[in-house]
């Protein structure tokens, strides 16, 4: 089934354009950005304008054709940044926090910053400078796991998620006005799609929860018979559960009440949660 493509790959400029900046039909001078076959710009009068395979084209295709929505969408989410047309982000705050003691640490306020000016390259597609530091970008809709893949003492590195979904169900949406850019451009400047990969002043911020954390514990170890020194290992240490560590996502066995239990085998954070899914005791 052929993909209704909102952008495709303009011949004069090698960048991508919405399908509503270019003549219709043939006329408009694109070809797919995967397989390289020249397009029609479909621009009726009931239907999302949308680009599609001319199968008769006098540009054949080079190789065959993977494209997706999914990477029209985020291919131009990338150039947006790089072209200038967006030269502002909203960074979204960063706290950390330890469930079982209600205690927070602050890591980084919520900010706004204009005028700025992106560039390739990093451990992500982009990076741009804020007041002198560096920060890494990466867009669309990103792994997890790719905080530890892409991690190093003082990076930091922000995610902007595109929800193509979305995108995909506004833009073919009956009576949809908004173009496909305008729809990427409200995502990339929404701070709720904005999360921190990696920041460099979260090592710092969790050894200070960690401290005031065990702070905490050891003053109620004394006072609370629910609480157990971290010498006591016995079936009053209450039942066996998973851990995760809300600053490295790792996971291990402890008991639900063994303050020893609560501090990361993997990054020394002292940020579990008892997650109780095993409901038994040893």
């Amino acid at each position: 089934m052929d993909v209704r493509l909102p952008a495709a790959l303009s011949l004069d400029t090698g960048q991508l354009v919405d399908v509503n900046d270019v003549p219709r039909g043939r006329n408009c001078g694109c070809i797919c950005p995967s397989c390289g076959q020249g397009l029609l710009a479909r621009q009726g009068e009931w239907k999302a304008w949308h680009f599609a395979h001319e199968h008769d084209s006098p540009i054949p295709p080079k190789n065959p054709c993977i494209i997706s929505f999914d990477v029209v969408a985020r291919d131009l989410a990338v150039q947006l940044l790089l072209s200038g047309n967006i030269s502002s982000l909203h960074l979204p705050e960063l706290t950390l926090d330890h469930q079982r003691t209600g205690l927070t640490e602050k890591v980084a306020p919520k900010s706004e910053h204009h005028a700025l000016h992106f560039e390739k390259g990093g451990p992500l597609q982009l990076f741009t400078n804020i007041k002198g530091h560096r920060l890494d970008i990466g867009v669309g809709q990103l792994d997890d796991g790719i905080s530890d893949a892409i991690y190093r003492p003082g990076l930091a590195a922000i995610g902007i998620a595109i929800d193509v979904a979305t995108i995909r169900s506004q833009y073919f949406s009956r009576n949809n006005k908004t173009t496909f850019t305008e729809l990427l451009v409200g995502q990339i400047s929404d701070v709720t799609n904005i999360r921190w990969l990696c920041h460099p002043r979260l090592e710092a911020a969790q050894d200070r929860l960690k401290a005031r954390v065990q702070e905490q514990l050891s003053t109620k170890t004394g006072s609370f018979p629910g609480l157990l020194s971290p010498k006591d290992d016995d079936r009053s240490a209450g039942f066996l559960g998973t851990y995760t560590c809300s600053a490295c996502d790792h996971r291990w066995p402890g008991r639900q009440l063994s303050p020893r239990d609560f501090e990361c085998p993997k990054c020394g954070a002292g940020l579990g949660q008892t997650m109780f899914d095993h409901r038994r005791m040893e």
